[in-house]
C-alpha cells in the first residue's frame, strides 16, 4: 500500500502521486484530465443568453449565467477529485494526503 498521496491539480489536469515513505521516490498513479476547463467561454456556452418574462406586462429580458463556465467547468473536476479522494479514504487506501494547487482552485 502507498502510505503518502500527493495529489497535484489545477483547474483542468491533476497528477495523483504516491510514496511509501515520507522520503520515498514519488510514482505516479493517476492522471486526470479535463479539457472542458480549457475550451474557451464560447465554446462552453450557448448562442443566445437564456430569456425571463417580466412578473408583471409583457416584457422579456434576456439573463446572464450566475456564474462563468470556465469557473463552473473547475468546480466540476474540483468535485470529480475531491469524489475520488474521499473514497480512497473511505478504503484506507492511503495514511497521508498532500495537496498542491494554485489557491484558486483549493478555494472551490
Amino acid at each position: 500500500m502507498t502510505k503518502i498521496w500527493v495529489l497535484v491539480a489545477d483547474s483542468s489536469r491533476a497528477k495523483l502521486l504516491g510514496a511509501k515513505s515520507p522520503i520515498g521516490a514519488l510514482q505516479e498513479l493517476e492522471s486526470f484530465d479535463h479539457p472542458a476547463a480549457r475550451q474557451h467561454v464560447q465554446d462552453l456556452t450557448t448562442d443566445l443568453p437564456g430569456r425571463t418574462f417580466d412578473s408583471a406586462g409583457q416584457g422579456r429580458h434576456a439573463m446572464e449565467p450566475k456564474t462563468d463556465p470556465k469557473q463552473h467547468e473547475a468546480l466540476n473536476f474540483a468535485k470529480f477529485l475531491s469524489e475520488r479522494l474521499a473514497t480512497a479514504s473511505a478504503d484506507n487506501t492511503f495514511e497521508r494526503l498532500v495537496l498542491v494547487a494554485a489557491p484558486a482552485f483549493l478555494g472551490l
